[in-house]
């Protein structure tokens, strides 16, 4: 679809805002949460948006979503609780509208 105007409507401006702030993707984010081989619930900084965009890796390995963690807002929780020595990642977008 074309555009046929020149100005940029209120969304426009926040998510080029949040581009600009660093505040749109999250990168190699570290959960918070007890790693020690018991503990299966960890926390995002923020709420992915959306929830598909999350990305989250063990010790360099992808996850999958339901096989190995599921996601409520910033929230989750591990079929298997990770160990002191795991290393967890999460890639993901925050919209900022």
């Amino acid at each position: 679809m074309a555009r046929t105007s020149t100005v940029l409507t209120n969304n426009e401006i926040l998510t080029i805002q949040a581009i600009v702030d660093g505040t749109y993707f999250h990168r190699a984010e570290s959960l918070t949460g007890t790693q020690n081989g018991v503990n299966v619930t960890f926390i995002l900084s923020s709420t992915p948006n959306p929830a598909t965009s999350l990305e989250l890796k063990l010790n360099g390995q992808d996850l999958t979503l339901t096989t190995d963690y599921s996601l409520s807002g910033a929230i989750i929780t591990f079929v298997q609780a990770p160990f002191d020595i795991d290393i967890i990642k999460a890639w993901y977008v925050v919209s900022p509208v």
